[in-house]
This record gives structure tokens, sequence and C-alpha cells, in this order.
């Protein structure tokens, strides 16, 4: 997951396309579980997933879809060890409902963007699910 930019480089190299053609949907543990953001461009904000697309595409306008996880139990702590765990562990069984529920608004957000641009979807999608 870190070296993602890898895999976007050579989908923008094969098929020609623009760095605003692609929507990269991540893990946030800076927004709350049941948050979707939508944003048209910015910073990796410390995501070393989105640093590696940012770094293989030059730019940071790229459409993205924040997907917040940070549910009852996440470190507040700066400590990379901890919120590798974290990223890496499974949710708690009472934020699994909320989970599928973000994913269902997430999906539903994803097609927007697809049919009608990074501006429908925000106005949208861009709130809190959280059951």
């Amino acid at each position: 997951m870190n070296a993602s930019g890898v895999a976007v480089e050579q989908l923008h190299q094969l098929f020609g396309l623009t760095p605003s053609n692609f929507l990269i949907v991540y893990d946030d543990f800076q927004l709350p579980l049941g948050t979707l953001r939508f944003r048209p461009e910015g910073s990796d904000g410390g995501h070393n997933g989105m640093a590696s697309v940012i770094e293989h595409l030059g730019t940071e306008g790229i459409p993205r879809l924040r997907v917040g996880i940070a549910g009852k139990t996440c470190p507040t702590s700066e400590r990379k060890e901890l919120m590798a765990s974290y990223v890496l562990s499974r949710f708690e069984k009472d934020e699994l409902h909320t989970v599928s529920e973000m994913i269902g608004h997430a999906r539903e957000g994803v097609l927007a963007f697809v049919e009608h641009g990074i501006e429908f979807a925000m106005n949208n999608f861009n709130r809190s699910f959280l059951i």
C-alpha cells in the first residue's frame, strides 16, 4: 500500500490518463469512523500511500476519497508503531455496522464521482455516516 504510486504511474503511462482522471480511495485515521471526504487535490496528510501517488504523478492535483477509520480504540499518539498496528487491526464488533454503511455510501460516492465529477461527489457525500 505504501508504494501505491508505482501502480498508479503505470496506469497513467499505459492509458494516458491525467491525474484528474484518477480517484484515489484510502483509509484515514485522522477522520472519525463513518466519515467520507472527497477532495479534488491536496497534500498526502501523512498517508504513505497517497505520498507515493503524489510522488509518482508529480502533482497534488489528484482527486481522492478519504475514508475515516478512527474508531474508539484509535490511539491519539503520533507514534508510528501504534498507528500502524491500529490501521492493520480489525474493526471492533460494534463498529461493523458503521463500516458496512460507510462502505455502501463510499460506493455510491465513487459512482457519483464517475458520473458527475468531484464537485457533485463533495456536495453530496462529504459527511459522517455514523450510525
